[in-house]
């Protein structure tokens, strides 16, 4: 499956690819498809905000992962920066560090750039009453004698999520039309 859509530099694009990514992904598990409406949202702020430039994005979807893809054709590099605990912002690319099974940056020629991400997708056979992998998650393997315990993914696996930082995570509330959508 493949999915793409084009934003302009609007803030309103960015509720707009949240349900764009949240509506292709209808059939994912919630806990996905939180996953991804977070990651959408800080990408397309990203271009917004720092690249005052329009974006579009993909959505390939595979039986094995769920590829999302954000390009823009501004000049400048996404970088994971670690703000300090005042700073209103600066923690998307490690919101999507966390969440995703892998991400990167790849520059487009002449100009732009396409930060992505995946998610690995569970095999209906390996998965839990919660959605959950019960081999645990590419990223943090378990030995089959080991204790489940919840990833970044919400996913079950042998390796306890990654310590937040020591000041509060800011997220965003959602937009009203978001809900009322």
């Amino acid at each position: 499956m493949r999915h793409m859509r084009t934003f302009p530099a609007v803030p309103q694009s960015v509720p707009a690819a949240r349900r764009f990514a949240v509506g292709a992904l209808a059939d994912s598990p919630a806990a996905t498809l939180e996953a991804v409406e977070l990651m959408v949202s800080e990408l397309a702020t990203n271009c917004i905000r720092h690249e005052h430039s329009s974006f579009h994005i993909v959505i390939l979807r595979t039986s094995d992962e769920i590829r999302i893809e954000v390009t823009d054709s501004g000049s400048g590099t996404p970088t994971m920066r670690s703000p300090g605990p005042h700073e209103p912002s600066g923690r998307g690319l490690q919101i999507v560090d966390m969440l995703s099974d892998r991400w990167g940056v790849e520059r487009e020629l002449p100009s732009g750039k396409t930060v992505w991400f995946t998610l690995d997708v569970p095999a209906l056979h390996e998965s839990g009453a919660d959605g959950g992998s019960r081999r645990g998650c590419r990223r943090h393997p378990r030995a089959p004698s080991a204790p489940p315990v919840v990833c970044g993914l919400r996913r079950k696996c042998g390796k306890q999520p990654a310590a937040l930082p020591d000041r509060p995570l800011r997220i965003r509330p959602r937009d009203p039309a978001d809900v009322a959508a």
